[in-house]
């Protein structure tokens, strides 16, 4: 699956970062005194940091009212540096301090909206929502503000003028006048640029602004949802570009809106922004609004999918989806969103779509139920405009297919200020497998939340899970939280619901989960998702713990370290930031999924034929893998090849910290490979990654490294299998003349690590940021051949102990491997057989020593013999041969081969 995020998604030169309490009195608005953060910083090259928000101190207490802990937003910091240095790097280096909470990049979200021609008579959607009933109840309040956190607004459009939220206690005189730290925030403020001035910069901050504060009944153009509500102009843009979007937030948190809309987002979203919406939400009693995106997909999309934000998709004139409306479980309410009329720039009007405005919409009719409801808190108010949403609107054609993915229902105005409902929402979802939390077949899954009744009180709630798979398995699927007040909680900790997940069941297939809610005639749902049977697997049988992919990655399925445990040691944090298998056999031809050329994009070259999985019951070690792809992926610069990787752990303390990763590679082709090698690549951060060394064992064909700074760890891949080494240790930021990859790893670049020498790297005083390959070749080898090439990945407390693991691997190796020892030169060997659990087509490995009869055959477990495979006369070389597993019964069998007086044998079992 392709990242959602990307480096265009994020700030370069730029983190934010949250310090850990217990060091605030030493941290200032541009200082931390802490050695081990200086430490750090002195790393980061040019690296300046600033409070994120200085105006901001510690909550002067824990929790809200209702319980609900605040945001402290005066220990957030942002670090600016050069921005060539990899933002991951930096956001690493920072959580190797026990002083910070978290790093991340900042996000840059985008805008919402899909323009469309002029429609100056269509306002169809206050038809829909009740409006006009909801108006003879209440025409709101000018004392109710929406914050519109967007790119500006037309600050003397003749519908707009009246409706913003002016600040006469600062009006534009050159003086701070109301001592909050903006000068002269007359009509609100631009964050983006720092200035008073929030005129429009591009027309979409105009257009919201028409739905969330436009004037109603005066006589001209369009009439708001909220009517005689306000709107604060909060400009977050520069140039069109959203870079004070969060920043936006707490500006209208500060400064009065009891509502903040956020027509923007995107598919980042880390600890920051639910610091902010925590802030907002908890700290100053404000509601949160965010569009959910115009991806026309399931992806979780922020602001909108934090906790506590209310999240709205769009619909259409007839109450259908709007085609590119995004969908899903974080969705909480929809609300009309294509070809809806609102104001422009120039003091015009128009027509366009987006989720971007069906959220304003949203925000005004909750600026209406808190005029008429005001003993409602903004997370009443939220559930107040869900659970009186219409739900008939599932009943529609145009809506089949996103049953309870369109939130509860279409926004009704009317419902929403008259109706006394009930509602019970599930927050702290926590779902683990008691194993090692990769959800695979056969696992069993312990799932718990916190569920909080919002509104009326319940006499008798009960709580159903049901799910939309077969494979599925409810084993306890009820819950009896009974009668809850207004704001009680229900802890499910102690009473887990729990799920089996089904043999068979398809690879990274995503269950939806249902949970039901009744008391009475009160009849509510809430849906999660839960993607099971992931395409990789987390190895945590010794010492170790690696994640092994399914396409040749190592540590993590995806880039920025997503999907998988990376690699660990003693069950430490990760010491990999990046790993891949890499196949080269010229400049041009290079496959991989390493990162490549941009930096942030992987090389998607490998592509999965048979996923990963446990070979049960194992067959060589504590804990077989076995998994097959070829590099159809690399398109015109494929090589034609197809890897089987086998991967093997044992818990046996001799041979506990290290993992062996073997790779049997054919040429699919119809050409001879030639200067091929192959090898793994891995990016190590050993502590600070910036303070690391590279080095290699020519003896052990062995390339390690090792931290100088506090991480007391050393890591190694060794090349077990016999046949020319190659090892190249990277500068990665290119110094010294090593190939660089911070700019981007090429190609060229892969297959000079692959095939050049390069011995030691970080040689500096403090070390350096380095990554090692470790190469098997070169080899040639024709068509429709194999080669099979091992390594060890190792991690020990010195070099003393991943020098003892890499003999030890070589002396295990030894037991079972099947290479000949001099490429030409072979030895009658029978190979591994794959997949194994066979189902469907199983192929056997096996090599030939001398031109003489080969026999192989197959028996069943009690030594009955099934069917002779093959008898041939064969040359010297190695063979694969081929049988289909639906012939025979589930079972374990065993291959037997025999050659002139050699004998050898194999376990194996189908499970068709």
């Amino acid at each position: 699956m392709p990242e959602l995020v990307g480096e265009n998604d994020y700030q370069a030169g730029k983190v934010i970062f949250k310090i850990d309490p217990s060091i605030r009195k030493s941290a200032t608005e541009n200082r931390i005194s802490d050695s081990e953060l200086d430490a750090i910083f002195l790393k980061i090259p040019s690296v300046i940091i600033g409070r994120k928000f200085p105006n901001h101190l510690q909550p002067e207490s824990q929790r809200n009212a209702q319980g609900l802990e605040m945001a402290d937003l005066s220990l957030i910091y942002e670090a600016t540096f050069d921005p060539l240095f990899p933002v991951e790097k930096a956001c690493n280096l920072m959580l190797n301090s026990s002083n910070i909470q978290y790093a991340e990049p900042l996000y840059i979200p985008q805008l919402l909206y899909n323009p469309n021609d002029p429609d100056t008579a269509s306002q169809y959607y206050l038809g829909l929502i009740q409006a006009y009933s909801a108006w003879d109840i209440t025409k709101g309040d000018t004392s109710i503000v929406i914050g519109v956190t967007d790119t500006g607004t037309d600050l003397d459009h003749p519908d707009l003028v009246n409706g913003i939220k002016y600040n006469y206690a600062d009006p534009i005189n050159g003086i701070d006048d109301d001592n909050d730290g903006f000068t002269d925030n007359f009509m609100g403020w631009d964050v983006g640029q720092n200035d008073n001035d929030p005129s429009v910069d591009i027309v979409h901050g105009s257009f919201v602004s028409g739905f969330a504060g436009a004037s109603t009944d005066n006589g001209i153009g369009m009439a708001g949802p909220g009517f005689n509500t306000k709107f604060l102009p909060v400009k977050i843009s520069s140039n069109g570009v959203l870079t004070g979007a969060y920043d936006g937030i707490v500006y209208s948190a500060d400064h009065g809106c009891q509502i903040i809309n956020c027509s923007w987002g995107g598919f980042g979203g880390g600890q920051f922004g639910q610091d902010v919406v925590d802030y907002a939400t908890i700290n100053k009693n404000r509601l949160v609004i965010g569009a959910c995106g115009n991806s026309n997909n399931e992806n979780p999309f922020y602001p909108s999918s934090y906790n506590y934000v209310l999240s709205v998709t769009g619909t259409n004139d007839m109450d259908e989806k709007w085609v590119n409306s995004s969908y899903g479980a974080f969705i909480d309410i929809s609300a009309p969103g294509e070809a809806v009329y609102s104001t422009i720039f120039d003091d015009a009007y128009s027509s366009s779509s987006g989720t971007s405005f069906a959220a304003p919409i949203v925000a005004a009719g909750a600026a209406l139920v808190m005029a008429h409801l005001p003993a409602l808190t903004p997370l009443q108010v939220a559930e107040q405009l869900r659970a009186t949403a219409d739900e008939s609107i599932y009943s529609l054609p145009g809506n089949a297919g996103y049953e309870f993915k369109l939130g509860k229902g279409r926004l009704n105005l009317e419902r929403a200020l008259t109706e006394t409902p009930k509602s019970v929402r599930m927050s702290g979802l926590t779902i683990v497998d008691n194993n090692d939390n990769a959800f695979s077949e056969n696992d069993t899954l312990s799932i718990t939340g916190l569920f909080t009744n919002y509104l009326a009180p319940l006499n008798n709630l009960t709580i159903n899970l049901t799910s939309n798979n077969p494979g599925i398995t409810i084993i306890n699927g009820s819950l009896s939280p009974g009668a809850m007040a207004t704001f009680d909680t229900f802890d499910n900790a102690s009473n887990p619901l729990s799920v089996a997940i089904g043999p068979g069941i398809p690879f990274n297939t995503k269950i939806t989960f249902t949970l039901t809610f009744t008391d009475g005639i009160y009849t509510d749902w809430q849906i999660f998702d839960l993607v099971v049977n992931v395409d990789y697997i987390n190895l945590l049988v010794n010492d170790i713990g690696v994640s092994i992919t399914s396409r040749g990655r190592i540590g993590y399925n995806e880039g920025s370290q997503n999907q998988g445990i990376g690699f660990t040691y003693n069950d430490g944090s990760s010491l990999l930031f990046d790993g891949s298998l890499m196949i080269g056999s010229d400049t041009t031809h290079v496959s991989d999924r390493a990162f490549g050329d941009p930096a942030s994009a992987i090389d998607d070259d490998f592509v999965s034929v048979v996923n990963v999985r446990k070979v049960i019951p194992t067959v060589l070690s504590d804990m077989d893998l076995d998994s097959d792809y070829n590099d159809s992926g690399a398109g015109a610069t494929s090589q034609f090849i197809n890897v089987n990787q086998r991967s093997y752990a044992w818990s046996t303390p001799a041979d506990s910290k290290y993992v062996i990763v073997e790779y049997v590679i054919h040429n699919d082709g119809f050409n001879q490979l030639q200067g091929l090698y192959a090898g793994i690549y891995c990016d190590w951060d050993l502590g600070n990654a910036v303070d690391n060394r590279a080095e290699y064992d020519p003896t052990r064909k062995m390339g390690y490294v090792y931290s100088l700074g506090s991480s007391n760890n050393y890591v190694a891949v060794k090349q077990l299998s016999p046949g020319a080494n190659n090892c190249y240790a990277l500068e990665n930021d290119g110094s010294s003349g090593s190939v660089g990859i911070y700019n981007g790893f090429t190609e060229t670049e892969k297959y000079t690590t692959l095939s050049t020498a390069r011995t030691s790297a970080g040689q500096g005083a403090n070390g350096g940021d380095v990554s090692v390959t470790v190469a098997s070749g070169p080899h040639t080898f024709n068509s429709l051949d194999s080669i099979t090439v091992a390594f060890a990945i190792i991690a020990g407390e010195d070099l003393n102990s991943i020098n003892a693991s890499a003999d030890a691997a070589d002396i295990k190796y030894s037991l079972f491997s099947n290479i000949p020892q001099v490429p030409g030169s072979f030895q009658s060997n029978l190979g591994l057989i794959y997949p194994n659990p066979g189902n469907g087509e199983i192929i056997v490995d096996y090599s030939v020593g001398n031109n003489e009869v080969v026999n192989i055959s197959m028996y069943d477990i009690s030594g009955r013999l099934v069917k002779n495979l093959i008898t041939d006369s064969q040359g010297p070389g190695n063979y694969s041969l081929k049988m289909n597993s639906l012939q025979f019964d589930n079972g374990i069998y065993f291959l037997r081969m025999d050659q002139n007086g050699f004998t050898q044998s194999r376990k194996f079992s189908i499970v068709n």
